[in-house]
């Protein structure tokens, strides 16, 4: 990715294709959110889910990695952590 007086950046996006069920059940569990309430969880996440779609790399990123569960979470963070040194 490109900014205007900054060298070229690799740049990767990270995806969460998280079930939609599983995303309802973990806002439910969230208590006083302070602009959820749990018993709109299943309608914001239906409305959020119609709007998502994965990042590509012609938006100018270097990888896109998409995670379907938490567990692949640490084998990202761990995969991004051993390029930087």
């Amino acid at each position: 990715m490109e900014i205007k007086g900054i060298q070229k950046l690799n740049t990767v996006a990270i995806f969460f294709d998280i079930p939609s069920q599983e995303c309802i059940d973990r806002v439910r569990q969230r208590t006083n959110h302070p602009t959820l309430p749990s018993d709109r969880a299943a309608k914001a996440v239906a409305s959020f889910s119609k709007l998502m779609s994965s990042p590509q790399t012609s938006e100018g990123f270097s990888r896109v990695f998409t995670l379907k569960n938490t567990s692949d979470e640490e084998k990202i963070i761990k995969l991004l952590l051993e390029k930087t040194k």
